[in-house]
């Protein structure tokens, strides 16, 4: 079957389609080396509010170590995470409370971490209304990467906060291998034990946590590949955006519009432009990028319970 006749049983006829299914007739052109997309996570693959998914996994670990250890209980930033507030953590710095969880998970080998967050969304229900981390997911998401591996496309998923978690999932709510997600990263040393040498995990970040430029170089150094199509919902994702339509031959930038409340959520992201702070929906638009409408364009939003 060919991309452009592939169905995407989810997403309404209209503009946004149409311009979906034109870039994947045209990319039949592109040598298949060069099929590169890349989809932000949070807010763009899976529903961010009113926590993310890390930020529940944070808070499940702090109180996990919390109940037998008096040091964890009594530390400020542990204290800070417990409260179970976004913003509050935004303001003290997430990369200071990503740092402080790293220190209880700091000795696991990739596997045993990897365990450790599936386990996490397996057993426990989200903040959300529905009770699986698995339904939060972005059902026409999962259709539009269906059709792009279909049409032989490399798909990446940007992680921006931490790799190794969303790595833990990917393939199993995605369909997208570890090895194709990038983002922020954490030390490692190798080290000699009694079973033999293993790979452990150290609480240090690398790098900035993934934003704006960051979000590019980091598909450059992580990869070595362009994508002709990227997908986001935040200011943080523009540059991945402008990046995408920079490429050679066709392309396509998706920005994710949450304007669905009763369905989802309705929440706008701003930026300060010389005129003051403008709608990020507004810029895409002077961009020529194309909007996705949660209200308009999509039939459903997340997969059947």
């Amino acid at each position: 079957m060919k991309p452009s006749m592939a169905p995407l049983p989810s997403w309404r006829e209209g503009r946004t389609r149409d311009a979906i299914l034109a870039f994947l007739e045209a990319s039949h052109g592109i040598p298949v080396g060069n099929r590169t997309a890349i989809f932000d996570h949070d807010g763009t693959l899976r529903c961010e509010k009113p926590t993310l998914l890390l930020f529940d996994f944070m808070v499940h670990k702090v109180r996990t170590a919390a109940a037998t250890r008096p040091d964890v209980a009594d530390r400020a930033d542990y204290q800070l995470i417990l409260r179970g507030d976004p913003a509050e953590v935004a303001r003290f710095g997430l990369r200071r409370c990503l740092a402080a969880v790293y220190e209880l998970v700091a000795g696991m080998t990739p596997q045993e971490f990897t365990s450790a967050v599936r386990d996490f969304v397996h057993r426990r229900g989200s903040a959300h209304s529905r009770t699986d981390y698995r339904q939060l997911v972005y059902q026409p998401m999962l259709e539009l990467i269906r059709v792009l591996r279909d049409a032989e496309f490399t798909v990446l998923i940007n992680a921006r906060y931490s790799v190794e978690f969303v790595r833990a999932i990917s393939r199993d709510y995605y369909g997208v291998p570890p090895h194709c997600v990038v983002g922020t990263t954490v030390d490692y040393e190798y080290e000699y034990r009694d079973s033999g040498p293993a790979l452990v995990r150290r609480s240090t970040i690398i790098g900035e946590i993934g934003r704006g430029a960051t979000n590019v170089v980091n598909i450059q150094t992580q990869t070595g590949l362009q994508p002709i199509l990227a997908a986001g919902n935040s200011t943080s994702d523009r540059e991945i955006l402008e990046y995408a339509t920079a490429s050679e031959g066709p392309s396509l930038a998706l920005l994710i519009e949450h304007d669905d409340p009763e369905r989802e959520y309705a929440y706008h992201e701003h930026f300060e432009a010389r005129s003051g702070s403008e709608s990020f929906v507004d810029l895409a638009r002077h961009q020529g990028w194309t909007v996705v409408s949660m209200h308009r364009d999509w039939s459903t939003i997340f997969p059947p319970a």
